[in-house]
């Protein structure tokens, strides 16, 4: 009798814990959809125009991924959180244009749930420098 009480309760303990861990991952994401309609590149890769998904998980907010609506392709960079003190009238996403090649440099949501400048890649850096070069 006693033993089965004590199954009981881990039963009911284990099915609580799935149900508050499967209701954590759904509550503790955040996601964007936006429409791109031109080539950009995000990291190292070069995507294609389309509609994206944009998300963060609130337990690594420093990384972003983004990945196309249909789920063919998918990039996770670094960002930093960006402080901003007043509200966004609308969703924004920013790109650095160098030579015909937009890279995506800052995404702000006008929920305030995104505020995120991107950190450069070694791509980025290495054309900044070259056309910077140039210019001199």
């Amino acid at each position: 009798m006693k033993m089965q009480a004590l199954y009981r309760i881990a039963a009911v303990s284990l099915m609580l814990l799935v149900g508050a861990l499967s209701g954590r991952a759904q509550t503790r994401t955040g996601e964007l959809t936006v429409n791109i309609p031109f080539d950009f590149n995000v990291g190292e890769k070069t995507l294609p125009a389309g509609d994206y998904v944009i998300s963060r998980n609130f337990e690594t907010p420093n990384r972003l991924t983004i990945r196309s609506a249909d789920r063919g392709v998918a990039v996770t960079v670094y960002a930093s959180q960006l402080n901003t003190t007043q509200q966004q009238i609308e969703t924004r996403l920013t790109f650095n244009e160098y030579r015909g090649q937009r890279f995506l440099a800052r995404v702000q949501s006008q929920s305030g749930r995104f505020s995120h400048e991107l950190t450069r890649a070694q791509g980025e850096r290495k054309l900044i420098r070259t056309v910077e070069t140039q210019s001199q």
